[in-house]
Order: C-alpha cells, then structure tokens, then sequence
C-alpha cells in the first residue's frame, strides 16, 4: 500500500483547485456530477457509495 497525497480548495460555489502528487488540476461539480480539467467525468448516487467514472481524453500509448 502506498502512500497517497491529495488535497482540495474551493475557490467558488462549484470550482475546486486539487493539488496532489502528480500535479494539480480543477474541477467543476454540478450536481451529483464532477468534471476535472484532465478529462475525466464522474457520477455518483448520493448515500449508495455507487458512482460511474469515464475519462473524455484518450490516453496514447508509448512506443517502447
């Protein structure tokens, strides 16, 4: 088990600065939904622990 780095800002109803690791990166949530500037989309079901995630941006594969 590794150890893990992430912390979030709120800069305004909705818009989040994320800081972790890697980088950083925003995101917006609107509802139950929560875009980032990476890419990535994720939906959740309040109070079921169930959410959907999928990433918009295609990942390349490298040549080795």
């Amino acid at each position: 088990m590794g150890l893990r780095f992430r912390k979030r800002v709120k800069l305004c109803k909705g818009v989040y600065l994320n800081f972790g690791k890697k980088g950083m990166s925003t995101s917006f949530k609107i509802g139950n939904t929560t875009i980032n500037s990476k890419g990535r989309i994720t939906t959740s079901i309040p109070g079921t622990g169930l959410s959907y995630v999928t990433n918009l941006k295609k990942k390349s594969k490298s040549k080795r």
